[in-house]
């Protein structure tokens, strides 16, 4: 898998987790989505600043 089908798989989960957090209705979900948007955010951060070779196992990780 190329670089920028990691980063578009990255992006289109990001964006589920964040519709997720939205419909989110106890503090403990809220709290549970928002976590998971801050490793996938970190996971883009790591990707465009190291040469990262193959992501998805981090990916699969935040949202087991």
């Amino acid at each position: 898998m190329n670089r920028e089908q990691q980063f578009y798989d990255l992006q289109k989960i990001y964006w589920q987790a964040y519709k997720q957090y939205g419909q989110a209705t106890t503090k403990q979900a809220r709290q549970t989505q928002w976590g998971n948007l801050r490793r996938l955010f970190d996971i883009g951060l790591e990707m465009r600043e190291n040469s990262y070779g193959n992501i998805n196992h981090h990916i699969r990780s935040v949202l087991h």
